[in-house]
């Protein structure tokens, strides 16, 4: 399985595992048709240290950068070709898309994102109002549309706030409201069926988030509201466009939550046996949760499981 996996991806026809590689390393690909069986791509497919893969209508497109800058594209998860896309985007910030095509979260240039129209297409900078160089963190996509988040200058030198767009097209994006946060900013976002889950963190005068984190929800992701969840500040967050999953060890313990909106969670009961239930709490904030279409894959540094959803 996909130990020490960053990225587990649903997609038309299962699921791709992503795992940065070290310097001068190269990234680490395993696909799944079921979540549970799963097959690395052969040494030598790619080229890159670091990365992000991301479904985009019925195919599944792979992105690196350091070390060797690349883009590759699979219909079955185990073939891959590579391909020459003009001007694509280059930068270690996550993509979300679908068949209406592709968005990627940028630190520059100062277009802030770049928009793929289609797998054999060219990248186009897309800007969003307001926003300044190294304003982007994060993208997400639901069925509405995308929502891309990161910060803002805000009124007092050297402060900064939240920002967020949202984008029907991917092409034309508005501003969304975010109020009482001064000093902090975004640093990523999931989605749901029906709505968002972001994380902002205190941000300095130079820009850099650090210390815990402060969670938000959005249905639409134009207003945003600080969340009230038993999820500490934390906690391990996924989406697929469908259930948000976080996760979170405390006092030795795992528990997991689920919510389709960002705003309603349902505690899940953790049917592993107990060695199993111990050796993921160990893990601790190295502990990665990924629903994936009927269930979850849990990941550690050492190992990887698939936990199939069964309704109570």
């Amino acid at each position: 399985g996909p130990a020490g996996a960053d990225l587990v991806v649903p997609w038309a026809h299962g699921f791709v595992a992503f795992k940065n590689g070290p310097s001068g390393g190269h990234v680490e690909v395993w696909a799944s048709k079921d979540g549970k069986s799963w097959a690395a791509a052969p040494d030598g497919t790619f080229t890159g240290s670091t990365g992000q893969a991301v479904a985009i209508g019925d195919s599944v497109m792979l992105s690196t950068w350091n070390d060797g800058n690349g883009i590759w594209f699979s219909k079955d998860g185990d073939n891959w070709t590579r391909t020459t896309i003009g001007n694509p985007p280059i930068g270690d910030l996550p993509m979300a898309g679908d068949g209406r095509g592709m968005v990627a979260a940028m630190d520059e240039p100062e277009g802030q994102a770049m928009y793929l129209a289609s797998p054999d297409g060219q990248w186009y900078a897309t800007y969003m109002p307001g926003a300044e160089i190294h304003t982007s963190k994060s993208v997400a996509l639901s069925a509405g549309g995308w929502v891309l988040v990161g910060k803002m200058p805000g009124t007092g030198a050297g402060d900064w706030v939240p920002a967020a767009w949202r984008s029907s097209d991917a092409g034309k994006w508005t501003e969304s409201t975010i109020t009482d946060a001064s000093g902090q900013g975004f640093v990523s976002i999931v989605a749901g069926r029906d709505g968002f889950v972001a994380v902002s963190k205190q941000t300095d005068r130079d820009g850099n988030a650090s210390g815990s984190g402060t969670l938000w929800s959005s249905r639409d992701g134009a207003t945003w509201t600080k969340l009230t969840s038993p999820l500490g500040p934390n906690a391990s967050l996924a989406g697929d466009d469908t259930h948000i999953v976080g996760c979170q060890v405390d006092h030795g313990q795992l528990a997991c939550w689920s919510t389709l909106d960002g705003q309603t969670w349902t505690s899940l009961t953790l049917g592993a046996n107990p060695t199993t239930l111990a050796t993921l709490a160990a893990a601790g904030s190295n502990l990665r949760a990924f629903p994936a279409g009927d269930g979850i894959v849990f990941v550690t540094p050492d190992g990887a499981w698939f936990a199939p959803a069964v309704i109570q």
